[in-house]
């Protein structure tokens, strides 16, 4: 098994230089890509009976239930000036349109669940936030002061615990 990275252009060359192949993953940045341009090239280089799988990891950080979880919200709102509502293609109904992109191309498409509580650090807070923002968060150099800061707002309100429900849709081409 090799496992190689590139983009939805890359899989069909991929599949002309290494043969069909035997699968297809994407995680929470399904939100970047143009999911038709995807679903239609890995189905052309999936070998028969293999799959795509578009795993969802839980309900951003920010947007869970929790009062951490909230003091975030409220840092990150002020920190960045806008409101958080996106769920980066984590809920019910991006899940759903995913799901129905998928059948309309002729996969069959099954989806598998996993929850568990994990504890998190505050380092793994601001890791999680840099990882799912990037673009809108300061360079590396203003990490410190960001890190600072948010633990400033987060004081108080841990342990930090997370209810992760790890979501992945797997589409097999026949």
């Amino acid at each position: 098994m090799e496992w190689i990275l590139g983009t939805a252009q890359d899989l069909i060359p991929i599949s002309a230089k290494y043969g069909r192949v035997g699968a297809v993953t994407l995680a929470n940045a399904i939100h970047l890509v143009d999911r038709a341009q995807l679903f239609i090239a890995a189905k052309t280089a999936l070998a028969p009976g293999r799959g795509l799988a578009i795993i969802a990891n839980s309900t951003p950080l920010w947007l869970q239930d929790t009062v951490w979880s909230h003091a975030l919200r409220t840092f990150l709102q002020r920190w960045l000036e806008i409101k958080l509502t996106s769920h980066c293609g984590t809920d019910d109904d991006t899940r759903s349109e995913y799901r129905r992109e998928l059948i309309d191309l002729g996969y069959v498409v099954a989806e598998i669940r996993v929850e568990f509580t994990d504890f998190l650090t505050l380092d793994q807070i601001v890791g999680g936030v840099f990882s799912a923002m990037s673009d809108r968060i300061p360079a590396a150099s203003d990490r410190t002061r960001f890190a600072s800061e948010l633990d400033h707002a987060l004081a108080g309100t841990d342990p930090y615990a997370e209810n992760v429900q790890v979501r992945a849709l797997i589409g097999h081409v026949r």
